[in-house]
């Protein structure tokens, strides 16, 4: 293998690898740019452009398979974060209804507590006998 040639594969296989860390979209146009080559240097015949070009699209058609389950993994997750809030909103009614029986049952506790003070005066001052009502 020329020399030449080793230096624009490793290039490319440079190109490649930072194209793919950064997860733009890829393309012969944008790994030559990356690479430094000029437009179409890829297109030579030669085995090893040819083994670049394959590799080149064996990784876009993954990306297409990868987008076709990432949008269905969107579609869970949007399913899911509805269903969240959902079941936020069920969760808010619930506790607002419970802080309203909480204040309903203090006063109810309250009351109570007002009519035995009544009920003990009404006998210290004997105007009933509440025996009778035993």
């Amino acid at each position: 293998m020329n020399d030449r040639i080793q230096r624009t594969v490793a290039a490319v296989e440079n190109a490649i690898n930072e194209i793919l860390a950064k997860g733009t979209r890829i393309s012969q146009h944008a790994i030559e740019k990356k690479a430094g080559l000029s437009n179409g240097a890829l297109n030579y015949n030669c085995t090893e452009y040819r083994n670049l070009k394959e590799r080149i699209r064996a990784i876009k058609s993954s990306k297409n398979e990868d987008c076709n389950a990432n949008l269905h993994l969107k579609k869970q997750i949007s399913k899911q974060t509805a269903l969240k809030n959902k079941y936020r909103l069920q969760r808010d009614e619930l506790r607002a209804e419970n802080a309203l029986l909480h204040s309903e049952t203090k006063e109810l506790l309250y009351q109570m507590f007002k009519l035995q003070q009544y009920v003990k005066q009404i006998e210290n001052t004997k105007l009933a006998n509440l025996n009778d009502f035993r």
